[in-house]
């Protein structure tokens, strides 16, 4: 697993590559909590377009995250174009979890207010 951090204004982009499981998520969780209390952003993009394989680990650094930037009075997006074959696999967990009721979609960072 491999995360990108990029902060444009007061947006965090979080782009997050390879394997996200058990096994890494509680180290991404840190550095993404650590990056968003240090910046205080306002609003956070979750980037897993190039994401190989995710777990319900996944969905916990998703809803967590979504805590900690609501509270801040920020909002949370999700890209749903991803460049994976497995991509369609990560958005069928998400969706059947409930995550989008919470977290918003966009095609693009564009669409996301970037």
């Amino acid at each position: 697993m491999e995360l990108e951090m990029k902060r444009k204004g007061n947006l965090l982009i979080l782009k997050v590559t390879g394997e996200l499981d058990h096994h890494c998520a509680d180290e991404l969780r840190r550095r993404i909590d650590r990056e968003i209390l240090r910046t205080l952003v306002k609003d956070v993009v979750f980037d897993f377009t190039e994401l190989t394989f995710m777990d319900s680990a996944g969905i916990g650094v998703l809803m967590g995250r979504y805590r900690t930037v609501s509270h801040l009075g920020g909002t949370t997006w999700f890209l749903t174009e991803g460049k994976t074959s497995y991509f369609k696999h990560v958005m069928k967990i998400l969706e059947m979890a409930g995550v989008f009721n919470y977290i918003h979609k966009c095609k693009s960072l564009k669409e996301c207010g970037v």
